[in-house]
């Protein structure tokens, strides 16, 4: 009868991994009413990600899709077409095995948009490791990364005034929204 418990525990603790796959990040992004009424869904840049369709897209995709856990990600657009220019605001949640891969994810994303010599980085108080990436050339927008356990958010606003405001707003819902699904 001692064991009972202990084997409970072990047993949690093994399903622990099968449940990160469990989380549908499809409902973890912003969602039509979260974004200001103007702006539509855009079906045809909006797409799932697996962990194949990631190790296909290059060596390097490969090797973080390995290294990191992914498990899944989606990614969903919304476009405002009113003149005088297009908009975007853009969504992705992304799903690991374990908190240590998503950490790798967020670092990858990091470097990615440090590159461009026009963007500003700075820290935002936002689930595990905030960071705002501000951009002043042509394609003036704002990206929002963070890491909530073991989902990666991020939410971009581009080619609009305010950008910075709104994309940090939106990337508080959809913390939210990843919060609650994590319980």
């Amino acid at each position: 009868m001692r064991w009972l418990p202990v084997a409970l525990i072990a047993g949690a603790v093994f399903v622990l991994p099968a449940s990160a796959a469990s989380i549908d990040p499809r409902l973890l992004g912003l969602h039509q009413i979260d974004v200001p009424g103007r702006y539509l869904f855009d079906r045809d840049d909006s797409f799932a990600l697996s962990a194949a369709q990631l190790a296909d897209t290059n060596a390097a995709g490969r090797r973080l899709a390995a290294r990191s856990g992914f498990v899944n990600g989606y990614f969903r657009r919304y476009l405002n077409s009113d003149p005088p220019r297009w908009r975007y605001i853009n969504s992705g949640a992304f799903v690991f095995r374990r908190a240590d891969g998503a950490k790798l994810y967020l670092a990858s994303i990091d470097k990615s948009l440090r590159e461009p010599a026009t963007v500003r980085r700075g820290r935002v108080d936002l689930g595990d490791g905030g960071s705002s990436y501000v951009s002043r050339s042509l394609k003036e927008g704002t990206w929002v990364t963070w890491r909530s356990g073991r989902v990666v958010g991020v939410v971009g606003c581009q080619e609009m005034t305010g950008h910075r405001t709104l994309a940090l707003a939106l990337a508080r819902k959809q913390q939210r929204r990843i919060a609650t699904a994590r319980g």
